[in-house]
Protein backbone atom coordinates (compact mmCIF):
# COMPACT_ATOMS: atom_id res chain seq x y z
CA UNK A 1 0.00 0.00 0.00
CA UNK A 2 1.47 3.28 -1.07
CA UNK A 3 1.75 5.61 2.23
CA UNK A 4 0.68 9.63 1.92
CA UNK A 5 2.98 12.14 3.10
CA UNK A 6 2.24 12.75 6.54
CA UNK A 7 1.90 16.42 8.24
CA UNK A 8 3.26 16.56 11.52
CA UNK A 9 0.91 18.65 13.79
CA UNK A 10 2.40 21.00 16.72
CA UNK A 11 5.50 21.13 18.09
CA UNK A 12 8.33 18.96 18.54
CA UNK A 13 7.69 16.07 20.58
CA UNK A 14 10.63 14.54 22.25
CA UNK A 15 9.98 10.40 21.97
CA UNK A 16 11.26 7.70 24.39
CA UNK A 17 12.29 5.10 22.13
CA UNK A 18 11.59 1.63 24.14
CA UNK A 19 11.90 -1.84 24.03
CA UNK A 20 10.52 -4.17 26.18
CA UNK A 21 12.14 -7.66 26.58
CA UNK A 22 13.57 -10.47 28.50
CA UNK A 23 14.10 -12.12 25.33
CA UNK A 24 16.74 -11.60 22.80
CA UNK A 25 15.89 -8.59 20.26
CA UNK A 26 15.54 -10.01 16.55
CA UNK A 27 18.06 -8.36 14.38
CA UNK A 28 15.15 -7.32 11.92
CA UNK A 29 13.83 -5.09 14.92
CA UNK A 30 17.19 -3.62 15.91
CA UNK A 31 17.56 -2.51 12.23
CA UNK A 32 13.66 -0.99 11.63
CA UNK A 33 14.23 0.96 15.09
CA UNK A 34 17.83 2.77 13.26
CA UNK A 35 15.30 3.33 9.96
CA UNK A 36 12.33 4.60 12.26
CA UNK A 37 14.75 7.21 14.33
CA UNK A 38 16.30 8.32 11.12
CA UNK A 39 13.05 9.30 9.43
CA UNK A 40 11.14 10.43 12.14
CA UNK A 41 14.67 12.80 13.27
CA UNK A 42 14.72 14.27 9.50
CA UNK A 43 11.24 15.30 9.71
CA UNK A 44 11.62 16.98 13.59
CA UNK A 45 11.00 14.85 15.92
CA UNK A 46 13.84 13.99 18.44
CA UNK A 47 14.50 10.63 19.36
CA UNK A 48 16.20 8.94 22.15
CA UNK A 49 18.58 6.05 21.84
CA UNK A 50 16.52 2.68 22.24
CA UNK A 51 16.35 2.03 25.39
CA UNK A 52 15.89 -2.00 26.27
CA UNK A 53 14.41 -3.07 29.57
CA UNK A 54 14.52 -6.93 31.04
CA UNK A 55 12.04 -7.22 33.67
CA UNK A 56 10.43 -10.15 35.61
CA UNK A 57 7.77 -10.76 32.55
CA UNK A 58 7.30 -8.50 30.28
CA UNK A 59 5.08 -6.34 32.57
CA UNK A 60 7.72 -5.43 35.04
CA UNK A 61 9.49 -4.17 31.77
CA UNK A 62 6.54 -1.97 30.04
CA UNK A 63 6.08 -0.74 33.67
CA UNK A 64 9.93 0.30 34.10
CA UNK A 65 9.43 2.03 30.90
CA UNK A 66 6.57 4.17 31.56
CA UNK A 67 8.40 5.33 34.88
CA UNK A 68 11.28 6.08 32.77
CA UNK A 69 9.32 8.47 30.68
CA UNK A 70 7.75 10.38 33.72
CA UNK A 71 11.11 10.81 35.51
CA UNK A 72 13.16 12.35 32.19
CA UNK A 73 10.22 14.00 30.94
CA UNK A 74 9.60 12.23 27.36
CA UNK A 75 6.16 13.53 25.68
CA UNK A 76 5.83 10.49 24.11
CA UNK A 77 6.64 6.57 24.34
CA UNK A 78 7.44 4.85 20.97
CA UNK A 79 7.73 1.36 22.21
CA UNK A 80 8.23 -1.76 19.77
CA UNK A 81 8.40 -5.50 21.13
CA UNK A 82 11.75 -7.31 20.53
CA UNK A 83 10.05 -9.39 17.87
CA UNK A 84 7.93 -7.13 15.75
CA UNK A 85 9.38 -5.13 12.63
CA UNK A 86 7.68 -2.00 12.14
CA UNK A 87 7.36 0.07 9.07
CA UNK A 88 10.45 2.73 8.59
CA UNK A 89 7.60 5.46 8.68
CA UNK A 90 5.65 4.24 12.05
CA UNK A 91 6.97 6.90 14.13
CA UNK A 92 6.54 9.44 11.80
CA UNK A 93 2.84 8.29 10.66
CA UNK A 94 1.94 7.88 14.67
CA UNK A 95 3.13 11.56 15.50
CA UNK A 96 0.62 12.89 13.18
CA UNK A 97 -2.27 14.30 16.07
CA UNK A 98 -3.46 14.28 18.97
CA UNK A 99 -3.96 10.53 20.51
CA UNK A 100 -3.64 9.23 24.10
CA UNK A 101 -2.07 5.89 22.45
CA UNK A 102 -2.23 4.95 18.61
CA UNK A 103 -1.30 1.52 17.60
CA UNK A 104 0.40 -0.35 14.45
CA UNK A 105 -1.12 -3.27 13.45
CA UNK A 106 0.19 -6.59 13.63
CA UNK A 107 -0.29 -10.40 13.13
CA UNK A 108 -1.43 -12.45 16.37
CA UNK A 109 0.98 -15.13 16.58
CA UNK A 110 -0.95 -17.56 19.20
CA UNK A 111 -2.27 -20.44 17.92
CA UNK A 112 -6.67 -20.00 17.32
CA UNK A 113 -6.06 -16.59 16.39
CA UNK A 114 -3.62 -17.04 13.63
CA UNK A 115 -4.99 -14.55 10.66
CA UNK A 116 -6.16 -12.28 13.70
CA UNK A 117 -4.27 -9.10 14.98
CA UNK A 118 -4.26 -7.82 18.16
CA UNK A 119 -6.78 -5.14 17.42
CA UNK A 120 -9.94 -5.07 18.99
CA UNK A 121 -12.50 -2.70 17.82
CA UNK A 122 -14.40 -0.38 20.18
CA UNK A 123 -18.16 -1.78 20.15
CA UNK A 124 -19.69 -1.13 23.73
CA UNK A 125 -21.47 -4.32 23.52
CA UNK A 126 -18.42 -6.75 23.63
CA UNK A 127 -15.84 -6.77 25.68
CA UNK A 128 -12.30 -7.87 24.34
CA UNK A 129 -11.25 -10.86 23.81
CA UNK A 130 -14.71 -11.23 22.53
CA UNK A 131 -13.43 -13.18 18.71
CA UNK A 132 -16.45 -10.91 17.16
CA UNK A 133 -14.27 -7.78 17.87
CA UNK A 134 -11.14 -9.01 16.98
CA UNK A 135 -10.35 -6.99 13.28
CA UNK A 136 -8.82 -9.84 11.36
CA UNK A 137 -5.94 -9.52 9.16
CA UNK A 138 -7.89 -9.26 5.98
CA UNK A 139 -10.60 -6.79 7.20
CA UNK A 140 -7.30 -4.47 8.54
CA UNK A 141 -5.89 -4.74 5.45
CA UNK A 142 -9.27 -3.77 3.57
CA UNK A 143 -10.13 -0.91 5.39
CA UNK A 144 -9.42 2.77 3.77
CA UNK A 145 -6.13 4.35 5.31
CA UNK A 146 -6.88 6.46 8.51
CA UNK A 147 -7.61 5.60 11.72
CA UNK A 148 -10.01 3.51 13.45
CA UNK A 149 -10.86 3.78 17.26
CA UNK A 150 -10.58 0.32 19.94
CA UNK A 151 -11.53 -1.00 22.51
CA UNK A 152 -7.59 -2.61 23.32
CA UNK A 153 -5.14 -3.43 20.99
CA UNK A 154 -1.38 -5.23 21.37
CA UNK A 155 1.31 -2.80 23.00
CA UNK A 156 3.80 -4.54 20.07
CA UNK A 157 4.37 -1.15 18.44
CA UNK A 158 2.49 1.69 20.00
CA UNK A 159 3.10 5.64 20.63
CA UNK A 160 1.67 7.04 24.15
CA UNK A 161 0.86 9.86 25.47
CA UNK A 162 3.33 10.75 28.75
CA UNK A 163 1.25 12.46 30.29
CA UNK A 164 -1.42 10.27 30.03
CA UNK A 165 0.04 7.89 32.63
CA UNK A 166 0.08 10.29 35.17
CA UNK A 167 -4.25 10.11 34.88
CA UNK A 168 -3.75 6.04 35.54
CA UNK A 169 -3.58 3.94 38.78
CA UNK A 170 0.17 2.39 39.01
CA UNK A 171 0.81 -0.27 37.96
CA UNK A 172 0.21 0.69 34.54
CA UNK A 173 0.84 -2.84 33.08
CA UNK A 174 -0.46 -5.92 35.00
CA UNK A 175 -0.87 -9.45 33.90
CA UNK A 176 -4.37 -11.09 35.68
CA UNK A 177 -5.69 -14.31 35.61
CA UNK A 178 -8.57 -16.22 36.84
CA UNK A 179 -10.53 -19.09 37.01
CA UNK A 180 -13.75 -19.35 35.91
CA UNK A 181 -16.79 -21.46 37.46
CA UNK A 182 -16.55 -23.81 34.53
CA UNK A 183 -13.35 -24.49 35.50
CA UNK A 184 -11.46 -22.48 32.36
CA UNK A 185 -8.60 -19.79 32.80
CA UNK A 186 -9.54 -15.99 31.86
CA UNK A 187 -6.83 -14.08 31.46
CA UNK A 188 -5.92 -10.39 30.57
CA UNK A 189 -2.39 -10.18 29.20
CA UNK A 190 -0.64 -6.74 30.50
CA UNK A 191 -1.09 -4.60 27.24
CA UNK A 192 -5.01 -5.59 27.40
CA UNK A 193 -5.03 -4.36 31.42
CA UNK A 194 -3.62 -1.01 30.52
CA UNK A 195 -6.21 -0.54 27.60
CA UNK A 196 -8.75 -1.05 29.89
CA UNK A 197 -7.50 1.56 32.26
CA UNK A 198 -6.88 3.77 29.08
CA UNK A 199 -10.65 3.31 28.45
CA UNK A 200 -12.16 3.27 31.68
CA UNK A 201 -10.05 6.83 32.61
CA UNK A 202 -11.63 8.37 29.18
CA UNK A 203 -8.51 7.82 27.40
CA UNK A 204 -8.74 6.97 23.46
CA UNK A 205 -6.51 4.18 21.73
CA UNK A 206 -7.06 4.29 17.78
CA UNK A 207 -5.38 1.78 15.06
CA UNK A 208 -3.39 3.75 11.91
CA UNK A 209 -4.30 1.22 9.00
CA UNK A 210 -2.05 3.06 6.94
CA UNK A 211 0.70 0.65 8.16
CA UNK A 212 1.19 -2.77 9.05
CA UNK A 213 4.07 -4.90 11.27
CA UNK A 214 5.47 -7.68 10.51
CA UNK A 215 5.96 -10.27 13.44
CA UNK A 216 8.44 -12.85 13.87
CA UNK A 217 6.16 -15.88 13.94
CA UNK A 218 7.43 -18.33 16.31
CA UNK A 219 5.06 -21.02 17.78
CA UNK A 220 3.21 -19.87 21.18
CA UNK A 221 0.76 -22.10 22.74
Amino acid sequence: MGLAAPQILGEEMNVLMAVPTYENVSTETFGALWRIARVAEENGIAVSEPLFLKGHGVQRARNDIALHALEHGYDKIFTVDSDVIPPDESLLFLSQGETDVVVVPYANRYDGRMGYTTCYLKNENRLMGDNNNILSVEKIQSLPPGRIELNGAGMGCALIDVPLLRRLEYPYFYWTEKMLPNGERCECSEDMYFCRQVVSHGGVIKADTRLFCQHKMSKVI
